[in-house]
């Protein structure tokens, strides 16, 4: 479930703003080979260079994600269709008086997929009983239990933040149980880059 962010969403001056996800998320594209990865080695790992600051990775903690209603945007090819598809989706959204932070969902891995095979999804919460005409969908997403992560910087440079997070998996016997999520919580169009906050959910069961 889509943690609840302080006073209003601005979805309206948020949407603009969007081409910061055009890159995709670098997550879920690399796998943890150490228990004891911090930031530094996540950023080497995924051959980041230069010298942006790297994301903040929070500290892990495992949460019940309870059911929820989701409108859905399917999508096949490359994350650099992030923008567009955010644009449709909370297009939509508003249309049905919803302004809410959406996430994606990722299906498959670019480590381990070509890009054009990849699947993903950009979804939002919406009411129970909501309808939609295709290409939009509306699911019943249920109850899971997750290690999730609140990862603080640039939308496009999560993969450390999530390299970090598969390292605590490692180290605390736990294992992924489904696909992982990324919850976009900041307005772009306000806050500077660095204090943009992604929320890492990964579904995991113990063992």
């Amino acid at each position: 479930m889509i943690r609840r962010v302080r006073g209003s969403f601005a979805v309206l001056p948020w949407i603009p703003a969007l081409f910061i996800l055009s890159a995709g998320p670098a997550v879920h594209a690399q796998e943890s080979g150490s228990a004891a990865m911090t930031v530094k080695e996540a950023v080497k790992d995924a051959g980041m260079t230069g010298e942006a600051k790297p994301n903040v990775a929070g500290p892990v903690t495992i949460e019940t994600i309870p059911a929820m209603t989701v409108l859905v945007l399917p999508m096949t090819g490359s994350y650099a269709q992030h923008s567009d598809a955010i644009m449709k989706l909370m297009g939509i959204a508003m249309q049905k008086g919803i302004a809410g932070p959406p996430f994606g969902v990722y299906h498959n891995s670019p480590k381990e997929t070509a890009e054009a095979d990849l699947k993903w999804d950009v979804c939002v919460k919406v009411a129970e009983g909501s309808k939609a005409e295709a290409p939009f969908e509306v699911r019943s997403a249920e109850t899971f239990e997750a290690a999730v992560m609140t990862c603080t910087g640039p939308y496009e440079q999560t993969g450390p933040c999530c390299g970090v997070l598969d390292a605590w998996l490692e180290a605390n016997g736990y294992s992924r149980s489904g696909p992982p999520r990324e919850e976009w919580l900041g307005n772009p169009a306000a806050t500077p880059a660095e204090e943009l906050q992604a929320r890492i959910v990964y579904p995991v069961e113990k063992g």
